[in-house]
């Protein structure tokens, strides 16, 4: 099986150098290559999209405009190859050994394009994998026609959770808080809560009654005797109501779990 060219398999087509250009468009790893010429460290980008775009951002900077396309080149490749670097970039790039390199022409879409391609098909001595609307997108991010696509989110791998197998770590997983829980109360707790109510307006009617007694006995209060009698009569019905309503209610949340299987 061939080898993959370290500058399709880095995203990077101009195979640069890690640095600011490099960090400017999200690289932030480096590989580390042995060649003919000694080691050399060679940027890795996400994207080749964001590869280009450096390569781009650097050919029209300060430090290769200026020169010449042969000094430039040199350069960029060290001196190493640097012959067969601008036969290929005269074949495909569209450009002499002897233009001037400036920041102008790399802006240029139909200059710069090009010379980038070409210099990408050296660098991996075949046509490097990016059509042309890549190539194209690259250069409008290099130089501000297009906004530089948003970072994705770090995203920490789920925990393993010992339950007797393992878990694969999935990057891919985003943590989602779950809303708080609701309290959720049971039928025989509301059930025993009413009881308690109905005995509490038991213990009411009982002082009603203690009261109603003793209101018989003050015959100037006769008036007030029948008021407390028809207020005695109403709180024994509503307190009867509630005692019936609360066991009521108990009983059918006992019997539903019964047949559920569930706690009532």
């Amino acid at each position: 099986m061939a080898k993959i060219p370290a500058s399709i398999r880095t995203n990077n087509p101009g195979a640069m150098y890690p640095g600011p250009a490099a960090t400017k468009f999200g690289s932030k790893r480096y590989e580390v290559l042995t060649s003919k010429d000694g080691t050399h460290q060679i940027a890795i980008f996400d994207d080749p999209v964001l590869g280009g775009a450096a390569m781009f951002f650097l050919l029209a900077s300060k430090t290769y405009t200026g020169r010449t396309i042969q000094q430039a080149i040199a350069k960029w490749c060290g001196g190493f190859a640097v012959t067969t670097y601008l036969k290929v970039l005269e074949e495909k790039g569209g450009v002499n050994r002897d233009t001037m390199l400036t920041r102008e022409l790399v802006l240029v879409p139909e200059v710069g394009i090009p010379l980038a391609r070409a210099m990408a098909w050296q660098e991996a001595g075949m046509d490097y994998p990016m059509n042309d609307e890549q190539w194209a997108t690259s250069h409008g991010i290099a130089f501000g026609r297009i906004p530089m696509p948003e970072s994705q989110p770090v995203i920490a791998p789920r925990q393993p959770v010992d339950i007797g197998e393992d878990i694969p770590a999935s990057p891919t997983v985003v943590a989602i808080e779950a809303p708080a829980a609701k309290l959720r109360t049971s039928g025989t707790i509301w059930g025993t809560i009413a009881a308690a109510l109905a005995y509490v307006s038991q213990w009411a009617e009982t002082a009603v009654a203690f009261g109603l007694e003793w209101a018989a006995e003050l015959a100037l209060l006769l008036p007030l005797k029948s008021l407390v009698l028809a207020l005695s009569g109403n709180v024994k019905a509503w307190t009867t109501g509630m005692v019936f309503g609360a066991l009521s209610l108990v009983a059918t949340r006992r019997v539903k779990a019964t047949l559920e299987g569930k706690k009532g």
